[in-house]
C-alpha cells in the first residue's frame, strides 16, 4: 500500500461528523497492522528495500560493483558513439557487447602508450597495464556510470602499422548492416601448436572481394585468401565462408612457431585489391605499402563500395 494513504488528511472540526467518519476509516486502514507491532515498520523496510534495489549500480575501472548505499546516476548510452570512439582508438581492437542484464563488456588489445621502449615486452605483447587506461576516459564520456567490465590485453607496437593502414577501412565497417566479421570457428583466442587454425568470414551488405591476412609475431604476413587453392575471394551479400577446413579444395593451416601475438585481418571490397596473385608469405614491411595504394584505389569507387575491414588478435603458445 502507498504510504501516502496512511497519511492523516487534514480539515474538519473536532468532533464533527465528518472529522469521525474520517478517525474511523483511518482505525479501518489500520485494523490490519495493529496485532503485529513491527508492522509499520516492516512495511516501510520493504519498501525501502524495493527502492534499493532499483538504484543504478555502476562499476570501478577493474568491473568490480560500486557500493550500493551510494548509486550514481546513469546518463543516456548513446552505443553507436561508443562503438565508434573505440574503433577509432589508435593502435587498438576493441569490441563491446552489451549484455541482456545492460553490463557493458568491453574487452580487447590496445598499444600501451606507457609502455613504449619495452622491447621485450613489445614482443610478448604484455609490454605494460595501461592499455586499458586509454579505453576508460572514452567509457567515462558516453556510459558514465554504466555498469561495465573491462579487459584489455597490450599488444605489440610492431601491429600499430598494419592497424593504422586499416583504419579508414575499419571505420567504413562500422556504417554497414550487416558489417564484414571475421572469428575463429571455435570461439577461441588462444592456440597451442599444432592446433588448427579455421575462420568464418561474415561477408558485408554487398558483393564482395575478400582478402584474409594473418600478420605474425615473426615479422611476415600470411595471405589465407586468395591462395594457391582457392585463388577467388569473392562473396555474396551477408554470406558466411569458412577457411581452414582440410578439403580436396581448400588450404588447412596449424599453428607452429614463432608463437606470441598474431593478428588476423579481412578486407572486403567491390573489386580484388590485387590484380595479381602476392606470394602466399611475405614480410610485413613490404606487404603495407602495397596494401595502402591497393585501398587508395578501391576506395574511389565511392562509399557504396569503399573497402570495409575486421579484425582480430590471437595468441598462440608452445604445445
Amino acid at each position: 500500500m502507498p504510504q501516502e494513504s496512511w497519511m492523516l488528511e487534514r480539515g474538519g472540526a473536532p468532533g464533527s461528523p465528518e472529522r469521525c467518519r474520517r478517525a474511523l476509516a483511518l482505525a479501518a486502514l489500520l485494523l490490519p497492522f495493529l496485532g503485529d507491532a513491527g508492522g509499520w515498520p516492516a512495511a516501510q523496510a520493504a519498501e525501502a528495500e524495493t527502492e534499493a534495489a532499483v538504484q543504478p549500480i555502476t562499476a570501478d575501472p577493474g568491473g568490480a560493483p560500486a557500493d550500493a548505499a551510494a548509486p550514481v546516476s546513469v546518463t543516456k548510452l548513446d552505443l553507436a558513439a561508443l562503438r565508434a570512439e573505440l574503433a577509432g582508438l589508435r593502435c587498438a581492437v576493441i569490441e563491446l557487447e552489451r549484455r541482456e542484464d545492460g553490463l557493458l563488456v568491453v574487452s580487447g588489445n590496445a598499444w600501451d602508450d606507457g609502455a613504449a621502449g619495452d622491447a621485450e615486452g613489445d614482443a610478448r605483447g604484455d609490454a605494460g597495464d595501461g592499455a586499458g587506461a586509454r579505453v576508460r576516459p572514452i567509457l567515462d564520456r558516453h556510459a558514465p556510470g554504466h555498469p561495465h567490465s573491462l579487459s584489455v590485453a597490450a599488444i605489440g607496437a610492431a601491429f600499430c602499422e598494419p592497424l593504422a593502414v586499416l583504419a579508414d577501412a575499419r571505420a567504413a565497417n562500422l556504417r554497414r548492416s550487416p558489417p564484414l566479421v571475421i572469428r575463429t570457428a571455435s570461439g577461441e583466442r588462444s592456440f597451442k601448436g599444432g592446433d588448427r587454425l579455421r575462420f568464418e568470414i561474415e561477408a558485408p551488405d554487398f558483393p564482395a572481394h575478400v582478402q584474409v591476412d594473418f600478420y605474425g609475431s615473426d615479422g611476415n604476413v600470411v595471405h589465407l585468401l586468395p591462395n594457391p587453392l582457392e585463388t577467388s575471394g569473392r562473396m555474396e551479400a551477408g554470406s558466411v565462408r569458412r577457411l581452414g577446413d582440410q578439403t580436396a579444395t581448400g588450404r588447412h593451416w596449424s599453428v607452429g612457431p614463432p608463437y606470441g601475438q598474431e593478428l588476423i585481418v579481412a578486407v572486403a571490397s567491390g573489386t580484388p585489391l590485387f590484380t595479381a596473385p602476392r606470394p602466399e608469405a611475405e614480410p610485413i614491411a613490404d606487404y603495407l605499402p602495397e596494401l595502402r595504394r591497393a585501398l587508395r584505389a578501391a576506395g574511389v569507387e565511392g562509399e557504396s563500395l569503399s573497402p570495409v575491414a575486421a579484425a582480430l588478435f590471437l595468441v598462440t603458445a608452445p604445445p
